[in-house]
């Protein structure tokens, strides 16, 4: 799924396993965290989670966000 953030960061992952997040925009990049590691998507970034293998993660949000999936 690729999900802009209109409405501000998304607040770090923190995986067991392996995740990697795929940036859009200048220049597009893929970050790979690996377990214990943290990464703020930064507002109005469109982005890509996935996992190559069994990885559990703890996102944090706001209050105001609802998390859909859309």
């Amino acid at each position: 799924m690729n999900a802009p953030r209109p409405d501000g960061p998304q607040s770090p992952s923190y995986p067991y396993g392996r995740l990697i997040r795929d940036l859009d925009g200048e220049g597009g990049r893929s970050v790979e965290l690996t377990p214990r590691q943290g990464f703020v998507v930064p507002k109005g970034v469109v982005h890509r989670t996935r996992a190559l293998e069994r990885t559990v993660m703890l996102m944090v949000e706001g209050a105001g966000i609802v998390p859909t999936g859309d």
